[in-house]
């Protein structure tokens, strides 16, 4: 009787030892492993800002210094600062020319003659959207201006015991660079600083920008 078990036992053992692992020809075909996606070309991009990060600019290339003092009404002259900021594309100071002439319009400015009327700083190295900049002025506590530019804010800041000053930040809607206008010394005119900074997005645009750019 236990040699009866004993050949059934490896008869089983000697079949279990002839069964190939390998799938039969009738199973079905395993699925083929998905391909892996590949990153879409614009992903590897640079995002283009409206001037090459590092590429400084000289106001005088820059600023339509003419149309820019018939649209405030006084002859200006401009000083470029642009060395002083390493993070600014320009930093031009406009200064109010002590000599001014009698065919300018009506004056829209309360700066004295000889006197500095705002510092502008031109940041066009990054990609603002209006968003960003509205947030950003938010979160500062400044006041938002929507009728400046593609945005405007307006930030107040003590200045002594009886004045204050305002400082104007615009998203330009033509090049996308933003520009804040700093008032002078003397400027406590928040009238003055907005004139300033719309006479700067109306003379402002890509073609000055690029010409700027290629100097």
């Amino acid at each position: 009787m236990v040699g009866k078990w004993l050949l059934t036992l490896l008869v089983l053992i000697g079949w279990l030892g002839c069964t190939s692992d390998e799938p039969s020809s009738t199973a079905a075909p395993l699925p083929p492993k998905p391909e892996a996606k590949k990153p879409h070309a614009e992903a590897w991009k640079e995002v283009a800002t409206p001037v090459p990060v590092g590429k400084k600019l000289a106001c005088a290339d820059l600023l339509a210094l003419d149309k820019i003092g018939d649209a405030l009404g006084k002859k200006l002259e401009i000083v470029d600062e642009s060395k002083r900021d390493p993070e600014a594309t320009s930093v031009c100071k406009l200064m109010v020319a002590k000599s001014q002439p009698k065919s300018l319009p009506t004056n829209k400015i309360t700066v004295a003659n000889g006197e500095e009327l705002a510092t502008v700083t031109l940041s066009c190295w990054a990609v603002f959207t209006v968003p960003g900049v509205k947030q950003k002025c938010l979160d500062g506590g400044e006041d938002v201006d929507p009728g400046l530019g593609s945005l405007g804010c307006v930030r107040k800041v003590t200045a002594g015991d009886s004045h204050s000053r305002y400082i104007v930040t615009v998203l330009e809607p033509d090049t996308r660079c933003r520009l804040v206008v700093n008032p002078g010394m003397t400027n406590y005119d928040l009238a003055s600083v907005k004139t300033t900074a719309q006479a700067l997005v109306d003379t402002l645009d890509k073609d000055s920008l690029k010409l700027a750019s290629l100097r």
